[in-house]
C-alpha cells in the first residue's frame, strides 16, 4: 500500500505510513505507474536497523526519525507516487531516479527562508564591525595647540565635498578668510585638499616624499617659493 504523502511502500496491515506516520485511510492498493528511464544505477533499499551516516531529510533536527517534515522549503520528487524528499541541489531523485529541475534558489545562492534579523539564514554574510568599517566620507581636523592653549576641540566633518572657512575652523582668527579658505574632497576613498583663499594661505606640511607640480607654491620658514620646471 503506497502512501499518498511520501510514496512509501507499506504493508497492507499498516494503518499509518511507516515512514511519515500519515494515516493511510482511503488509500487503495494500485500498481505503480510505469517507471521512468533510469539515469543512474538503482539505489539499494534501506537495511532495517542500520544507522545512516547522513542527516535524515524527513526528520528535522530534534525530531524523531520518520517524523513528518516541518521545513516548508523542502522539495520532493515530482514523479507520481514517489514524493521522496530531495537534497538541495539534487538533479535526480535518489529513490526512483527521476530527473528533477535544480532548485533556482540554490543556483542563485539565496537563503531558503526569508531573512529575519537575529536568525540564522539571513541574507547577510556576517556581522560588520562598526569600529573598523571604513568611513570614507568622514574626516577630522585636530587643531595643534600653541603655547598656553589646552583642550582644543577636534573638528569633525562629513560629506563628499567640505568647505572650510573661519566660521567652522576657528571663529575670531582673522588670518582665515570668512568666505572660502579651502575645500576638502573625497574621491575613490582618497581625500584631496585645494586652497580657495584670496591670499593663498592654505599650506600642507610635507612629512614624506610628495610629488610637486609646475606652479606649486612652497612655504619654507616665512618665505614663499614658486616651483617652475
Amino acid at each position: 500500500m503506497r502512501c499518498n504523502n511520501c510514496g512509501w511502500d507499506n504493508s497492507i496491515q499498516q494503518s499509518n505510513c511507516e515512514k511519515c506516520k500519515v494515516p493511510l485511510q482511503g488509500v487503495s492498493v494500485s500498481a505503480r505507474p510505469p517507471h521512468p528511464a533510469e539515469v543512474n544505477p538503482p539505489v539499494s533499499g534501506t537495511i532495517k536497523g542500520a544507522e545512516s551516516d547522513q542527516q535524515y531529510l524527513d526528520a528535522p533536527a530534534g525530531n524523531a526519525q520518520g517524523a513528518a517534515p516541518e521545513d516548508g522549503n523542502l522539495r520532493y520528487c515530482p514523479y507520481p507516487g514517489c514524493g521522496y524528499p530531495l537534497i538541495p541541489g539534487s538533479t535526480v531523485c535518489p529513490k526512483c531516479n527521476t530527473p528533477v529541475e535544480p532548485d533556482p534558489r540554490s543556483q542563485a545562492g539565496l537563503p531558503s527562508k526569508s531573512a529575519e534579523p537575529g536568525k540564522k539564514g539571513s541574507g547577510t554574510a556576517g556581522t560588520i564591525n562598526p569600529y573598523v568599517q571604513a568611513k570614507t566620507d568622514h574626516i577630522s581636523l585636530q587643531p595643534l595647540a600653541r603655547d598656553g592653549e589646552k583642550n582644543l576641540t577636534v573638528l569633525e566633518f562629513s560629506g563628499k565635498e567640505i568647505t572650510l572657512n573661519r566660521e567652522n575652523l576657528e571663529p575670531g582668527n582673522l588670518t582665515l578668510t570668512g568666505k572660502v579658505q579651502a575645500e576638502l574632497k573625497v574621491e575613490n576613498g582618497k581625500w584631496y585638499l585645494q586652497d580657495k583663499s584670496t591670499m593663498h594661505t592654505t599650506f600642507l606640511l610635507v612629512s614624506q616624499p610628495t610629488e610637486i607640480r609646475n606652479g606649486d607654491v612652497i612655504l619654507m620658514g616665512d618665505r614663499l617659493f614658486k616651483v617652475e620646471f
